[in-house]
This record gives C-alpha cells, sequence and structure tokens, in this order.
C-alpha cells in the first residue's frame, strides 16, 4: 500500500459517507516554458537585460530584482532607453501600487519591474516573458517567479541572467521548476 491508501483508509475509518474527488490538469493546461539561462559578468547584467528584452521579449514583461533599491534603478535604465516601464515594491504606497497594476494589467505598460514580495499576488494572464535580473537564494521562489508565464495553455519564457558564481545552483532550480511543472502545479 502507498502512503496515499493508508491516508485514505485512516480517513475512510472516521468519516461517514467519505467521498473521493481526484482533478487532474490536461497536459493543455500544464505550463509551457521555455527556461533560458545567461551568465554575465556582474558589470554586464543590465545590458544583457536590455538585449534580452530586446530580442526574446515579445508582450508583457515581467522582471524580478532581488532588493528595492534594485528594482528602482534597473527601472530608471530601462525608462532612459525608452521602454515602456514601471516599478513595483513594497515602499510604494498602496494608491500607487494600484496604479502601476492596473496600467501593467490594462497593457499601457509593456514592462513591470518588481520584488518577490510586491509581486505576490500578480496573475496576469498576458505576461510572455519572465526574466530573472538577479537569482533568488530559493529554487521555490524561483519556481514561482517563472510560473508568472505560461499560463491558460499559452506558451511563455523565462530568462535568468546569472553570474558564474551560481553557476552551481542553476540545476537545482531546472530539476525544481521541471518537476513543478511535469506535476502540473502551475
Amino acid at each position: 500500500a502507498t502512503s496515499e491508501d493508508k491516508v485514505f483508509q485512516i480517513a475512510f475509518n472516521h468519516m461517514v459517507n467519505p467521498k473521493i474527488v481526484r482533478i487532474k490538469q490536461s497536459e493543455a493546461e500544464k505550463a509551457k516554458i521555455k527556461e533560458m539561462f545567461h551568465m554575465v559578468h556582474p558589470s554586464e547584467r543590465m545590458d544583457a537585460l536590455f538585449e534580452a528584452i530586446r530580442h526574446e521579449s515579445e508582450g508583457q514583461t515581467l522582471v524580478f530584482c532581488r532588493t528595492k533599491r534594485e528594482v528602482d534603478s534597473v527601472a530608471e535604465r530601462l525608462l532612459s532607453k525608452g521602454l515602456s516601464v514601471e516599478a513595483i515594491h513594497g515602499d510604494f504606497r498602496q494608491v500607487r501600487r494600484d496604479k502601476v497594476m492596473k496600467n501593467y494589467k490594462d497593457g499601457k505598460t509593456e514592462i513591470l519591474v518588481a520584488t518577490d514580495v510586491a509581486a505576490r499576488g500578480i496573475h496576469v494572464e498576458n505576461i510572455t516573458t519572465v526574466i530573472n535580473y538577479s537569482l533568488p537564494d530559493d529554487p521555490t521562489v524561483y519556481v514561482h517567479r517563472i510560473g508568472r508565464t505560461g499560463r491558460v495553455g499559452k506558451t511563455g519564457v523565462a530568462i535568468s541572467l546569472y553570474t558564474i558564481d551560481q553557476k552551481y545552483t542553476l540545476n537545482d532550480y531546472r530539476t525544481r521548476a521541471s518537476a513543478a511543472f511535469q506535476a502540473g502545479a502551475y
């Protein structure tokens, strides 16, 4: 017997007329995300981001940064290149966050630069590209980040910029992402 069988047996022993409902996602509903990894020198990260946006991004893009300061800096630099970009992080007042999100959801803003905390709860159907400007420490956070694209049967692209010292963590990230998406978690 599997552990699932044991759990069911315990449940059946303590419930009146229990029913089992199984929900399984179809293959079409599972995320379809093309992952790309670009090793960059730290001083070339911004140029690599700009090139990734120019060549790999179609439609709405969500750029993840690790800190509020990094979010502000990246958004300013992209704005200076003439791109349609806004930033969002925890230091923004709720009114401003709501306005930024409305602009992004309505398609008025093409690129949103965000921290993980600020991006929680962002459910925008048309995000075609997620870019990890800086990788998170936790591979689970990576999975949540890239899960913002490739939703509802659509395809998406996840681009991660990393430095040579992060090279060895990439396998863990890929393994976790693959397992999560194979299981239909997204």
